[in-house]
């Protein structure tokens, strides 16, 4: 096997995504094609989806730039579905602590209130920010 794997150029090959299965696979897409190129493929060994492009679990909710932008620890297709809900349901996240927030009523003016007490975790956020804007909210009591 060992021998088989450096026949092939390291650019070619790569591996199946998931964990209990990582068989080798080759990429046989010419450079030139790669706009045609194939996203979603099946591994051969283990029969489930996952994208070419990307070489993760086929992410059949959101393209692969899209994808691509996406922190490390949001990929997984729980994180995907709930970034859908919240874009259906014109949820925010708090851009302090990234914890996603209804508005229902009120003013543009938000405080986050965000508090998790647990055996390992203590956090308030309580971040002050204005409703559906980049803007920073600047206190004027502070120096």
């Amino acid at each position: 096997m060992a021998l088989c794997e450096t026949v092939i150029v390291g650019a070619q090959k790569f591996y199946c995504p998931f964990k209990d299965c990582s068989a080798l696979l080759i990429n046989d897409v010419e450079e030139e094609e790669e706009e045609e190129a194939v996203r979603e493929s099946e591994c051969p060994y283990c029969h489930r989806l996952f994208c070419a492009q990307c070489s993760v679990p086929w992410h059949s909710e959101i393209g692969c730039a899209e994808f691509q932008k996406l922190n490390k620890n949001e990929r997984e297709p729980e994180d995907i579905m709930l970034m859908k809900l919240a874009q259906n349901e014109k949820w925010q996240r708090c851009p302090n602590c990234r914890y996603y927030v209804e508005k229902k009523e009120g003013c543009m003016f938000m405080n986050c209130s965000l508090a998790i007490i647990s055996a390992t975790v203590s956090m308030d956020c309580l971040h002050d920010y204005i409703w559906r804007s980049t803007w920073k909210w600047i206190d004027l009591t502070k120096p």
